[in-house]
């Protein structure tokens, strides 16, 4: 295995869990003899426990505004467009004036 491929299953965060499982061994040997890769995947799994810690403290979203955020995503999906922060915060205004 290559730092490359490595890095490379840590791009796609929906193909991580299949892959790394899929290749085991092979990672696993890989972040023993490299040190570059050992600290990546070592802050890889600081930021997942971060993420999964912010996620959870978090407080529910309501169900209209959950919808229309997903509605937003779909549709620009659809669309072929590339998402971005900013669509995601537009549903949210849009939600937000529809609501007063």
């Amino acid at each position: 295995m290559t730092c490359q491929e490595l890095h490379s299953y840590f791009a796609d965060p929906l193909r991580v869990d299949a892959d790394l499982s899929a290749n085991c061994a092979e990672v696993a040997e890989h972040i023993v003899a490299c040190a570059d890769c050992n600290r990546f995947v070592e802050a890889q799994r600081e930021l997942w426990t971060s993420l999964r810690l912010a996620r959870e403290s978090a407080p529910r979203l309501s169900v209209s505004l959950d919808a229309a955020v997903l509605a937003t995503i779909a549709d620009t999906l659809r669309r072929g467009r590339a998402l971005s922060l900013p669509l995601a915060g537009d549903a949210h205004l849009q939600f937000c004036a529809g609501a007063q």
